[in-house]
């Protein structure tokens, strides 16, 4: 827009006498301008359609991608118990129990790290092995409850779930996923090897899940029972087969029964959690497809402009062709040519331009390539 502004300001009585005698206003440098504008337009447009193709692609492709969990009616909350210390144990402890015994609830389980909801790490080392092997690696690390596996969905595929018998008296146990398993211990039977000092065992595996990030592959995780690591603050989950946010008064009751001054955080369905959790992409998602579609409007009426204005500056010699016999067919493909080679060399400039722009977008696709076909 401002370019032919400027432009206008500078008029150039040369140049407009002879376009005037050529009675074509594509042959002065102002119509080479409007079509250098036009091609810009199409190319720029090309590249954040195909931007904002690639992100919808990628965040329906999120969406439909295996969590390793499901969110489906699961009710979550978070508490930081307050009380003595040496408590914690039986507080959680009793806190399940009575959940348990809620009308519709089906499981009932707690993590010191909800999914969605970040996560922390520890070193592990395989007992046993010497420095020069695969030995140490920084891993993903919760504490859980017996029957959080169930609670959240999460499928055990090998070996056992905790118990209450994993006390704190008994011996150290683990359960570590399916990541964990193929990179510390590929073609080899996994339950009963030992990490650390040799001090726990692992007797479970559990599958893959994508509980911190979703548009991030699982990661080597591994798990404690809770009764041997206890912590304070601690999410709770309770699966139901009645609408989650029903169960909320109720266990409320049962928190304020057990410990009156215990406050409830964050009381949200899985789902929720996992909406917040990609709410930045969903909004990268729909400012890149209103700004495309923007862009996608502008270069169309910049086209029509060209367009019509190239068509009223030769009405004289359009007139005289038709005078002369032109058939109408032929004088529109003349017009529509004209067009069409604008939008040609547009888009070819923004196929180049996309190649170039979705290969630095790969860090935030999910599930599909930056050179996505159907995009």
């Amino acid at each position: 827009g401002l370019t032919p502004a400027w432009q206008s300001t500078r008029p150039s009585l040369n140049e407009n006498l002879k376009e005037g005698m050529k009675g074509s206003s594509s042959a002065g440098a102002r119509g080479r301008m409007r079509g250098a504008l036009v091609i810009g337009e199409v190319a720029l447009s090309l590249v954040l359609l195909t931007g904002a193709g690639l992100m919808v692609r990628s965040f329906a492709a999120m969406l439909r991608d295996d969590f390793g969990f499901k969110p489906e009616n699961v009710l979550s909350f978070q508490l930081m118990y307050g009380g003595d210390r040496s408590n914690v144990r039986s507080f959680y402890h009793s806190l399940i129990e009575r959940l348990e015994t809620l009308p519709g609830v089906t499981a009932v389980g707690a993590s010191d790290a909800l999914p969605m909801g970040g996560n922390q790490n520890t070193v592990i080392k395989v007992a046993g092995r010497t420095p020069s092997e695969k030995n140490e690696k920084l891993v993903d690390f919760r504490v859980v409850t017996p029957g959080y596996f169930n609670a959240i969905g999460m499928a055990l595929k090998r070996g056992r779930d905790f118990t209450a018998w994993d006390h704190e008296h008994s011996p150290k146990v683990v359960i570590i996923n399916e990541a964990l398993a193929r990179q510390f211990f590929p073609n080899q039977e996994v339950i009963g090897q030992r990490l650390g000092l040799g001090e726990q065992v692992i007797v479970g595996i559990v599958g893959d899940a994508r509980d911190d990030n979703l548009d991030k592959a699982s990661g080597p995780g591994i798990y404690a029972p809770f009764a041997q690591e206890p912590y304070d603050f601690m999410g709770v989950v309770l699966r139901s087969t009645v609408e989650p946010e029903a169960l909320t008064s109720a266990v409320r009751n049962i928190v304020a029964q057990l410990y009156p001054a215990q406050p409830i955080l964050g009381f949200k369905t899985m789902e929720q959690r996992i909406y917040e959790r990609t709410a930045p992409k969903r909004i990268m998602t729909v400012v890149m497809g209103v700004f495309a579609g923007i862009a996608l409007l502008l270069a169309g009426t910049g086209l029509y402009a060209v367009m019509a204005y190239a068509v009223s500056q030769r009405t004289r010699e359009i007139g005289i062709r038709v005078a002369l016999g032109a058939e109408p067919q032929r004088v529109l493909r003349m017009v529509l040519g004209r067009g069409l080679g604008l939008v040609g060399v547009g888009a070819a400039i923004g196929f180049v331009g996309s190649l170039a722009t979705t290969r630095v977008m790969r860090s935030v696709l999910v599930g599909i390539e930056p050179t996505d076909p159907l995009t």
